[in-house]
């Protein structure tokens, strides 16, 4: 088994026997890392600012050439972590 978050690349994709992605908006993915991570980063300017100018972008970079969400066996909505749900997949559509 694998996690991360760039896995589903179109380099990589035939590696995998199934594929998960897990969807979280990205509003809430800085929420939780502003929760999480403000030690590594010093202060809550310096994470807004790391995700704003790097791991969003980045992010948003992956999801229009590999498409991960339309690519992976089955997608997660996650963006409450109490009440994951399963959505449709449009790779088994």
């Amino acid at each position: 088994m694998f996690d991360g978050v760039f896995l589903l690349r179109l380099e990589l994709i035939d590696a995998w026997d199934f594929s998960v992605f897990v969807a979280v908006p990205f509003a809430e993915t800085q929420r939780r890392a502003a929760a999480r991570d403000l030690a590594l980063f010093g202060d809550r300017e310096a994470l807004l600012h790391r995700y704003a100018v790097r791991y969003v972008p980045g992010q948003r970079l992956y999801f229009d050439e590999a498409d991960p969400q339309g690519t992976a066996d089955a997608v997660v909505d996650n963006e409450n972590p109490d009440r994951p749900h399963l959505l449709p997949s449009h790779s088994n559509v």
